[in-house]
């Protein structure tokens, strides 16, 4: 009877474990949310993507029309780091 407990246990443990484990790792391997605001200097069509006055240059999202962007214009940028750009999420002019 003990070891029918203890078996009972064991494999509690594995089952907690195996369904934590996905969840763990997700949380890791997504990639953090940041947010920057600055001033439009410069736009690139062809490459998809935008610079602000602090020099840092960003991959528009997916579908994003560019050209509702005008340089000097002042935006707030939530973005990711993905293979070491800067993929804009989320752009926001502010007023």
């Amino acid at each position: 009877m003990r070891s029918l407990k203890v078996s009972a246990l064991v494999l509690a443990g594995v089952l907690a474990g195996a369904v934590a484990a996905p969840t763990a790792f997700a949380a890791q391997s997504a990639p953090a949310a940041q947010t920057s605001q600055g001033t439009v200097s410069s736009i690139d069509v062809k490459a998809n993507s935008f610079k602000l006055s602090d020099g840092v240059t960003y991959m528009a999202p997916k579908g994003y029309k560019l050209s509702a962007l005008k340089a000097g214009e002042k935006v707030k940028v939530a973005w990711v780091m993905r293979n070491d750009n800067h993929d804009a999420t989320r752009i926001t002019m502010i007023k």
